[in-house]
């Protein structure tokens, strides 16, 4: 019980959470209502908010924290700076458009590598490779058959990627 006292709230939304991830230093969230929130846990300042063009389904901080990524259900990825949320690069078709979350709807969960150079995103047969430097979409991207793209999809679990770090 002392440890649900101890929660606090960041910040709502007005729908559903869909995605977060956390850092030494901060928060980010996004959400069914097409926002992406973030905070900073030193500073304690209030929430920083974007706005994007479809439902989120994944954020993902990079290792260094100068930069943030965002999927949404659009087929977009877009990286943003940490500090003041202003727009580096946005990659649109990563992956298939969709509608609406829903359970039968794929999960894109991005992943950065261990230093931060590039960022792995899912794809349909495929896992794809933002390159860090120019914000340029890699030509070394994972492909594979359909039998192989689940087991991309296991091996790219972001749990398992941030314990290890170090098999790809």
């Amino acid at each position: 019980m002392k440890d649900l006292e101890s929660c606090r709230q960041l910040f709502t939304f007005s729908l559903e959470v869909t995605a977060v991830d956390a850092s030494e230093n901060y928060v980010v969230a996004g959400g069914s209502d097409f926002t992406v929130k973030k905070i900073n846990l030193k500073t304690h300042e209030q929430y920083d908010r974007v706005d994007t063009n479809g439902e989120i389904l994944c954020v993902a901080i990079d290792p260094s924290e100068q930069v943030y990524a965002v999927a949404c259900c659009d087929g977009t990825v877009s990286i943003y700076n940490l500090l003041d949320n202003e727009k580096l690069s946005t990659h649109e078709h990563m992956f298939s458009a969709f509608g609406d979350l829903n359970v039968e709807s794929a999960r894109h969960a991005m992943s950065w590598s261990k230093d931060g150079s590039e960022l792995y995103v899912p794809s349909q047969g495929s896992v794809k490779v933002i390159k860090r430097d120019g914000w340029t979409l890699g030509t070394d991207s994972f492909k594979g058959d359909a039998t192989a793209t689940v087991r991309i999809f296991f091996v790219f679990d972001k749990t398992s990627l941030q314990s290890f770090h170090r098999f790809l």
